[in-house]
């Protein structure tokens, strides 16, 4: 009985287990082939899965690989510093450095170097904002908050009292998340 109505169900509902086939066979196609949108590094990290690494030695080589490629990128944008063709691009080439030391390397104190060059060097760029909160955020991380509250108070004098750079310091001086 169960065979007969088995077979009348997908006689009357061919088109439910055809499609049921077209999932299934689209699911296995999809884990089995590389998106090309994905990075580089991310291919090479399921194809590591799929060579039977455990998962936290993938981890550690994708972020490994993403460690040496911000690397790379910072001595590139080191070079070009130093080579200084375009003086309006130095603060544009720290910025990007002292973002790329503190998100990608966690390395708050090399951050913290390139931000306070853009506001020493470059206070009128428009990467000097940034470079404010950047600088305040890496001194929190290290646990300086003398140092954190000072560029606070840098950034209110450096900024007119209207404006959103002015009430961000000073909420966060007083305790407010903005």
């Amino acid at each position: 009985m169960n065979r007969r109505f088995l077979f009348e169900f997908l006689h009357d509902n061919w088109y439910l287990a055809a499609a049921f086939v077209v999932c299934v066979v689209l699911v296995v196609y999809k884990a089995a082939t590389p998106n090309p949108e994905q990075p580089p590094a991310l291919v090479a990290t399921r194809q590591a899965v799929s060579n039977t690494r455990t998962s936290s030695q993938t981890e550690n080589t994708y972020e490994n690989q993403i460690k040496k490629d911000a690397l790379q990128t910072i001595n590139a944008h080191r070079k070009r510093l130093d080579a200084q063709t375009n003086p309006e691009e130095a603060p544009v080439l720290l910025a990007a450095m002292g973002n790329l030391y503190r998100n990608k390397l966690s390395d708050y104190r090399q951050a913290a170097f390139c931000y306070e060059r853009i506001i020493q060097d470059y206070p009128e760029s428009p990467q000097c904002t940034d470079a404010f909160l950047g600088l305040a955020t890496c001194y929190e991380q290290m646990g300086e908050v003398l140092k954190c509250n000072e560029t606070l108070w840098k950034m209110m004098k450096a900024y007119p009292e209207t404006s959103q750079e002015y009430a961000y310091a000073r909420a966060k001086l007083e305790g407010r998340t903005p």
